[in-house]
């Protein structure tokens, strides 16, 4: 039976852990204190990307130009373990940031001012954000108790809120349903540098934790 408190609870305690070592290992990048914010979290069996986002947060979000970072993960299963067949079981990480905030992580990260992105900063801030991912994607093996594979990670141009819309409707078009949190992780003493962390399974995860969590 669907418990969305419980649903919601799992994930919130991923994107807690996952997030917090993401902050963690920014800030030793950086040298500048990395803080995030609560979860926030969706398990909804009847609503779409659209409904899940206000209003308010629609028009805020819709011209905001920036990028899109995602690392698509499968879960490395038993071949005995009949529970949930293992090509079923993956998900997405999704970093999103504004181009301000992108230029401005290329300053901290690699102590240099740029005024565009070039193919060589998208392939540094690609390759950092790959590497923060994977401490979500942990976060997600070490609750269910199983062995992590992460696809090379992508960028893409885009809107703020076509990086979150876009990546919500993959989720159900795979899972059927929708099941995300997001976490904003922001640069302390550096206004408005902040970029949001999205967890999407595209599997049950309820189904599979270990009977003792």
């Amino acid at each position: 039976m669907f418990q969305q408190k419980d649903y919601e609870d799992k994930l919130r305690e991923i994107a807690s852990i996952g997030c917090g070592h993401i902050a963690t290992r920014l800030a030793k990048m950086i040298h500048w204190k990395v803080e995030i914010s609560l979860p926030s979290v969706w398990a909804e069996k009847s609503k779409s990307a659209e409904d899940v986002i206000s209003f308010r947060g629609r028009m805020k979000l819709k011209f905001r130009k920036g990028f899109a970072i995602r690392n698509e993960f499968r879960v490395e299963r038993r071949a005995t373990d009949q529970l949930m067949p293992a090509e079923e079981m993956k998900g997405l990480v999704v970093q999103i940031m504004e181009e301000k905030t992108a230029k401005n992580l290329v300053r901290l990260l690699f102590n240099r001012t740029v005024e565009e992105l070039d193919e060589i900063d998208k392939t540094a801030l690609l390759r950092t954000f790959s590497d923060l991912a994977a401490y979500m994607t942990k976060a997600v093996g070490a609750l269910i108790e199983e062995a992590i594979s992460m696809e090379p990670a992508k960028m893409t141009e885009t809107t703020l809120l076509a990086g979150i819309t876009d990546s919500i409707k993959e989720q159900r078009q795979a899972l059927g349903w929708i099941y995300f949190s997001t976490v904003n992780i922001y640069i302390k003493g550096e206004e408005g540098i902040s970029f949001i962390v999205m967890l999407l399974p595209f599997f049950d995860i309820a189904r599979v934790l270990p009977s003792s969590s």
